[in-house]
């Protein structure tokens, strides 16, 4: 009788807290967004020298954690202004650019880029919930001279 009635008020707790928290809007909870994929940059950054270049990350995995989770499809397409050398030990390339992103997350962000770490800043909406982000995306350049593609794979804290 005792036992029945300890789970009687432990799911009685449980369904508030359950409560609780799906009444909470998108917006309020931090949440993480994790993302991988594969990018382009046309007309590719060259060796040396900088160039205006247009670029595509399609997500093959994109996920965004919290009071309202969601994953699916993503897609980043932007300009920037990107800068050489992609060489071992000399000093970092740099990017800065930014557009839209579109699937799971719709919005906008900017990025500052230094050798392979793109950070970025933006918002948008979930699940029809507003969203502020930022963090990093790790970048694999899988050409060279100039580099047209690359792995990416990123980490977004949200609030």
């Amino acid at each position: 009788m005792k036992r029945l009635r300890l789970t009687q008020v432990l799911g009685c707790i449980s369904f508030a807290i359950a409560l609780v928290v799906s009444a909470t809007p998108a917006s309020a909870t931090p949440g993480l967004i994790v993302g991988n994929g594969s990018g382009i940059y046309l007309p590719g950054i060259p060796t040396f020298g900088c160039g205006n270049e247009d670029i595509t990350i399609e997500f093959s995995v994109f996920a965004v954690a919290g009071t309202q989770p969601e994953h699916g499809p993503e897609q980043f397409d932007g300009t920037g202004f990107e800068c050489g050398p992609i060489v071992t030990g000399q000093t970092p390339e740099t990017g800065t650019g930014g557009g839209n992103l579109a699937g799971t997350l719709t919005g906008s962000l900017t990025y500052t880029r230094t050798g392979d770490v793109m950070t970025v800043a933006g918002s948008g909406t979930v699940k029809g919930g507003s969203v502020s982000f930022g963090g990093d995306c790790h970048l694999t350049f899988t050409s060279a001279n100039p580099v047209t593609s690359f792995e990416a794979s990123c980490k977004w804290t949200t609030s």
